[in-house]
């Protein structure tokens, strides 16, 4: 299939990198080796800029005809050398076209990859102003930034807005020869009451700790952990927005099968056939990235939520991780196995008019007060809300 790259020369910016957009899922995987070399410069967080990610993402929200989603790979290039890759989309909201990650609402960190001959403020300049001067979207939408990296930095400069903030918990183990070694960092309060839960879950139940890995048989885990975290969510009162993604339950279904499914790894811990913790996420260049986790409500006297990631931590550091990813919010019960936390946050451009009045009237403003009249209704009619924004997820 031909390539469906546009070529866009910056008017005035002739110094600057030629900006193509790629819209075909198939160039994914004839930029595959050179995505990887980019990926080599960074210490950044990026398994969900990942082409094995990427494709498994855009085949999914792809198969259909509408243009309510559109691949649109933004690259840099020096002559014939690619210097730039910012995986895009163009997703339709309401009467506008924004511009978003390429797995947004799905992914957990935005991305940007250059090498290390790039400016990477002028490569992210120059496809802004493409996007802008060719009028392909009214406003960008980039979030769950990592303070510091260079996307962020680029997207202030750009006059882009912060609209929401957050933390993402970490966990170095590269300072650590031994398991026992980075427990020791940890506070002895936290160490002590997780003994003494365990030591009572086994003393009450036969447990047992498992590990499946992309070639195993994982699905059971996910299925389990997704249920469970519908289950918390509705009698919570809260909803996400990948779990209001219509596609989200497709997508992680096809996971195991998929190429991206060699970097599936799932923990459950159970009493018998009894799941009382269960969570699963990707292996992917020395880090884990924990994607969804739950637990069993009837054995929340041993905290299992809380010991259970102590096991999954200890699996990890055993399988040679350097970094566990735990995303965010930065729970209380995620940061009692660290002291790092990344800033992250989201950021709204507005390109046009009508990208004005969609990111910084509604998105910015609106949707605040809606969030606000939501959290002051009846708890019944919150989850009766939460529960139809997840209806789809529902099986």
């Amino acid at each position: 299939m031909k390539s469906k790259a546009e070529n866009l020369v910056p008017s005035k910016m002739q110094d600057r990198p030629t900006i193509r957009f790629y819209r075909d899922i198939d160039d994914i995987d004839r930029l595959e080796t050179v995505w990887a070399d980019l990926a080599a410069t960074t210490d950044q967080p990026l398994y969900f800029q990942s082409p094995i990610w990427l494709r498994h993402v855009a085949a999914i929200k792809s198969r259909g005809a509408s243009d309510d989603w559109q691949i649109y790979l933004a690259t840099a290039w020096r002559g014939d050398r690619l210097t730039a890759i910012w995986p895009l989309s163009l997703q339709r909201e309401g009467l506008c076209t924004i511009a978003r990650c390429l797995d947004d609402p799905i992914g957990q960190f935005a991305g940007f990859l250059a090498d290390d001959d790039e400016d990477p403020q002028q490569a992210i300049d120059s496809i802004i102003h493409a996007l802008r001067s060719k009028g392909l979207a009214a406003g960008l939408m980039i979030e769950r930034v990592v303070e510091g990296s260079a996307l962020h930095r680029s997207l202030a400069a750009n006059g882009a807005k912060i609209t929401y903030s957050d933390q993402s918990a970490v966990i170095d183990f590269r300072p650590h020869d031994s398991f026992q070694s980075y427990l020791k960092t940890r506070k002895s309060k936290t160490r002590k009451n997780l003994r003494n839960a365990r030591n009572r879950l086994e003393r009450d139940h036969g447990v047992e700790h498992e590990i499946v890995t992309g070639s195993g048989d994982i699905r059971s885990i996910m299925d389990q952990a997704f249920e469970a975290r519908l289950v918390w969510m509705q009698d919570q009162a809260k909803t996400a927005p990948a779990f209001r993604d219509p596609d989200f339950r497709c997508l992680l279904d096809g996971l195991p099968e998929s190429a991206a499914g060699k970097d599936l790894i799932g923990f459950r811990l159970r009493a018998g056939d009894t799941p009382i913790a269960v969570q699963w996420g990707f292996l992917h260049a020395g880090r884990y990235y924990a994607f969804i986790s739950a637990r069993n409500p009837a054995f929340d006297a041993y905290s299992p939520g809380r010991l259970h990631l102590s096991m999954v931590l200890e699996a990890c550091f055993e399988r040679g991780v350097d970094m566990v990813e735990l995303m965010a919010p930065a729970s209380d019960y995620k940061m009692n196995w660290t002291d790092q936390a990344r800033q992250i946050d989201d950021f709204g451009l507005a390109l046009t008019a009508s990208g004005y009045l969609y990111l910084d009237l509604w998105r910015r403003h609106g949707r605040s007060m809606a969030r606000r009249l939501y959290h002051g209704l009846p708890d019944g009619v919150r989850r009766h809300v939460a529960g139809m924004a997840n209806k789809n997820l529902a099986s």
